[in-house]
């Protein structure tokens, strides 16, 4: 029987992101993944503000931003009849994100398109690198909790031999239809099969036809096909996400030669040069699992949620779930937290989760270009349903109305960066009111920029931050698992609590956990730890 501290199954995003922070944190984590290789489907591609801070903090930004190079020139939201034939509407993206100076007040990243499959290729490397084994052709068939460890039966399904692992945690990292989870028997709880699509990843040479309107979405509707275009790497590889009402066709129907046709129908071109990749069929949920954990057993990413793709959530979503819970299982197995830090993983990520999937099925519920008023659409000709997301009308670049989600621009950063969570690992404390982040416990350390052009978020260690002003006398013994940052007089008076406090403690995954005096340090890290003080090494 082979011994692992976490086993983790599944390597999309979740899966990987939780290896990677484990095995930094010097943590024996195993990846088992029942697929042959790496996922080929490029899948998700939007990376939002926080997901962008964590690969930042480590080490892996401009990696990222590498990788996805080729989509960071494309500026616009189009609506066309056909790709080759009648444009619509075009809307900048200035109009439906906020960007440049106004962003970089509150982040020092910036919203981000890289298609899933290079963003796991990064993830892996950076996971391996660190330490962590990822096994390919592993299924996890079975698993037992016992003896305070989960003993797991994994199926390498070249060989369709098993084998035993026993791990002292398992993540569910295996996504929405999970077998984790249903082995589990937790249900998943709102609303199923809003709308059917099938991705359809193809390769065609369509760069001279969005020369000049490089888009990061176009919604197309024409009698014969709709959906929307999503661009891969802005010459030959693209997606095509087709709706489709599986009462009328069945998703059997979509065969490379069907697939082959809507992609013409969609371009405007009968003669298309098209090379079918791959074709997924998927249908948009809003789902959430009443609990995320199960004793030793945790679920994390679309295991636990399922969220419908407007907003780009579902990744970002997962890849913060891997964030909150790594450090915690870290410090849990090197001695440094008791196991009641664990109940905060659900306490504190469940509830952004259900808000979440709130936010990402209002968007697709919003109504479409067609539906505003401002002109005749294809499919009010036909009269029938509209393509789902579309913004309601677009404003002269006020930022108002503009939005997929009809609200302000800041509220997407709010959503984002503007959480706040509540638990046992964090302080009572004041509540955060929008983006007013002045190290309320529970939300994320403020960013300000520092006279060297560093945020203040690149201060922050892998374990905990204490923070405080540059010129603060220390009259304490600061135990061995936290790290002093001094900072500049200016940027201390720019994200200081509003209170007297001396000094801010900050979490590994850089949350605030409490904030106080100087002397209170050790009963802070005890309370956001579960370690009694006196067990606290100095």
């Amino acid at each position: 029987m082979k011994d692992t501290q976490v086993l983790i199954a599944g390597a999309g995003p979740a899966g990987l992101m939780s290896a990677l922070l484990l095995a930094r944190a010097g943590v024996r984590a195993t990846v088992i993944e029942r697929r042959p290789s790496m996922s080929v489907h490029p899948k998700a591609r939007g990376l939002n503000l926080r997901t962008m801070e964590i690969l930042r903090a480590l080490g892996l930004e401009q990696a990222v931003l590498t990788a996805g190079a080729d989509l960071a020139k494309n500026k616009f939201m189009l609506f066309v009849e056909t790709l080759a034939g009648r444009e619509i509407r075009r809307i900048p993206d200035d109009d439906l994100m906020l960007k440049g100076e106004l962003l970089r007040q509150w982040t020092p990243c910036t919203w981000t398109q890289c298609s899933q499959d290079t963003l796991e290729k990064v993830l892996a490397e950076a996971a391996v690198q660190g330490g962590a084994e990822i096994c390919f052709c592993a299924q996890l068939t079975a698993f037992t909790e016992d003896d305070g460890n989960v003993s797991c039966t994994v199926r390498d399904r070249s060989s369709e031999t098993d084998r035993e692992i026993r791990a002292r945690y398992l993540l569910a990292c295996d996504g929405s239809d999970s077998f984790v989870r249903r082995a589990l028997r937790i249900p998943l709880e709102g609303r199923s099969a809003i709308e059917h699509f099938v991705n359809i990843y193809f390769r065609a040479e369509l760069k001279d036809l969005v020369q000049g309107r490089w888009f990061g979405i176009c919604f197309v509707e024409n009698p014969k096909v709709r959906g929307l275009f999503l661009p891969v790497d802005n010459d030959s590889r693209w997606l095509l996400n087709v709706q489709f009402d599986p009462e009328v066709t069945s998703s059997e129907t979509f065969t490379k030669e069907k697939c082959l046709e809507l992609v013409c129908a969609a371009v405007g071109d009968s003669g298309l040069d098209v090379e079918i990749l791959s074709a997924i069929p998927w249908q948009a949920s809003a789902l959430v699992a009443p609990r995320l954990r199960e004793g030793r057993v945790f679920l994390v990413g679309d295991s636990g949620h399922i969220m419908p793709p407007a907003g780009a959530y579902g990744l970002n979503t997962a890849v913060q779930d891997a964030h909150n819970l790594a450090w915690k299982l870290a410090a849990v197995l090197k001695g440094e937290a008791g196991e009641v830090l664990l109940d905060s993983y659900e306490q504190e990520r469940l509830p952004i989760a259900a808000e979440l999937a709130r936010e990402a099925e209002r968007a697709m519920d919003a109504p479409n270009p067609w539906e505003s008023g401002e002109g005749n659409g294809p499919a009010a000709e036909a009269g029938s349903e509209p393509v789902w997301g579309g913004p309601e009308h677009a404003e002269d670049g006020d930022g108002q109305g503009s939005s997929p989600w009809d609200q302000p621009l800041e509220e997407q950063v709010r959503v984002v960066i503007g959480f706040q969570y509540r638990s046992g690992a964090v302080a009572e404390g004041e509540r955060l009111e929008g983006l007013e982040l002045r190290c309320q416990p529970g939300t994320r350390f403020p960013h300000a920029w520092l006279s060297d052009g560093r945020s203040t978020l690149d201060l922050l260690v892998s374990g905990f931050s204490a923070v405080v002003a540059e010129g603060a006398v220390i009259p304490v013994s600061i135990p061995a698992s936290v790290h002093v940052v001094r900072l500049p007089e200016p940027a201390w008076a720019e994200v200081k609590p509003s209170t007297e406090s001396e000094l801010v403690l900050v979490r590994p995954d850089g949350v605030v956990a409490e904030h106080g005096r100087l002397s209170e340090l050790k009963e802070m890290l005890s309370a956001a730890t579960g370690m009694h003080a006196h067990a606290i090494a100095s």
